[in-house]
């Protein structure tokens, strides 16, 4: 008999130890914009699936902290978002993918390099209910993703240095704490202006 469609926590336990080491990432180079965050996808339907074979155990582990959790099969999505985000350890947000109401997106909320979610799937083989994207075909039973620190130079987010960095950069000339500030003099000038333009068409 399948459990109530209600989130099984049977187990649920803090780890100081990361799966990745967070203290030896490099730290952000000035001139990164853009930063994001790290995310994966959990598969779940309506409702978590394990083909009525009980529970399966997640070690989801952030660069902050790390806990153990177990669903139980035929929980809700709803609840499986609801517990993923009533840890303020984590640092995550779980939500329902917009493109595919069958996976829930779980994604760090800081942004950058020192930012990574991790999660082990326990307790069932396969198939894989990790994904690398919202539409990925096929899952895992482990998964990373580690946050991207951005495209140095790229001060519009368009993956291109182009125009548009240009009149960003101009627009902030002599202005401080600000991404176009490509060398971290603390001062957005010709400097960085030299910069921007060696890395034009990249």
């Amino acid at each position: 008999m399948r459990p109530p469609h209600a989130l099984a926590i049977l187990s649920l336990a803090a780890s100081t130890d990361a799966v990745l080491g967070g203290d030896d990432r490099p730290d952000d180079a000035p001139g990164l914009a853009c930063p994001s965050p790290a995310e994966l996808w959990l598969s779940t339907g309506a409702a978590f699936e394990n083909a009525g074979n009980g529970e399966v155990t997640f070690i989801v582990s952030t660069s902050s902290c790390g806990q153990m959790m177990t669903f139980a099969s035929g929980t809700s999505q709803a609840d499986i978002i609801q517990i993923l985000n009533a840890f303020p350890c984590l640092g995550l947000n779980a939500e329902q993918d917009p493109t595919n109401p069958a996976r829930v997106r779980v994604a760090t909320i800081a942004t950058g390099l020192h930012q990574f979610v991790c999660v082990q799937q326990i307790g069932a083989e396969d198939p894989g209910f990790l994904f690398e994207s919202a539409d990925a075909p096929e899952g895992d039973t482990a998964l990373c993703d580690i946050g991207n620190g951005g495209f140095y130079g790229d001060l519009d987010c368009d993956a291109e240095i182009g125009p548009s960095d240009l009149a960003i950069l101009l627009g902030a000339w002599g202005s401080t704490s600000h991404e176009a500030d490509m060398n971290g003099s603390g001062l957005v000038d010709a400097e960085d202006l030299s910069i921007l333009l060696s890395l034009w068409g990249a």
